[in-house]
């Protein structure tokens, strides 16, 4: 893969069908709960010139191989705005020749163009493959367990 080949480019509403469908596999590959009525919804409002976040495609000789979302917060333990990266998403095909990396380069990028303080990820346990690239990238884990409340 060369540089050539790689192009990271900011979501439009055109793009809500493809994104969704990476979604709605990335849900799918991590196990986690796909709602077709809920997330299609939520992403459709973050393509909207949302604010509070920004939607990529990954793409690879011109076809798109995957999407990552951004999304931007304020924290006071950071002193300033902060980005996570909330779901990054390379298909199968698309693993292990570095598109991976380049997104992390991305969004750190981006980081520093709005000013942002820190970049925050999650990563399933069980995915090891991708802890190891996160680490291998500069990421730490933090000795603190995320917790939610789900609302209806």
């Amino acid at each position: 893969m060369t540089p050539a080949d790689v192009a990271i480019r900011r979501a439009t509403p055109a793009d809500q069908a493809v994104v969704a469908q990476f979604m709605a596999e990335y849900y799918a590959f991590d196990y986690l709960r796909y709602d077709p009525q809920v997330q299609p919804t939520a992403l459709a409002q973050l393509l909207e010139s949302n604010p509070t976040g920004e939607v990529y495609l990954l793409t690879r000789t011109g076809v798109a191989v995957g999407y990552m979302v951004l999304i931007y917060y304020f924290s006071l333990e950071f002193g300033g705005q902060i980005i996570v990266l909330d779901e990054l998403y390379l298909r199968p095909e698309s693993r292990g020749c570095g598109l991976g990396r380049t997104a992390l380069a991305f969004a750190r990028n981006r980081c520093q163009q709005v000013q942002a303080r820190c970049l925050r990820l999650e990563v399933e346990r069980s995915n090891l493959r991708a802890a190891g690239v996160y680490k291998a990238f500069g990421f730490t884990p933090e000795e603190r367990d995320l917790m939610s409340i789900r609302l209806p």
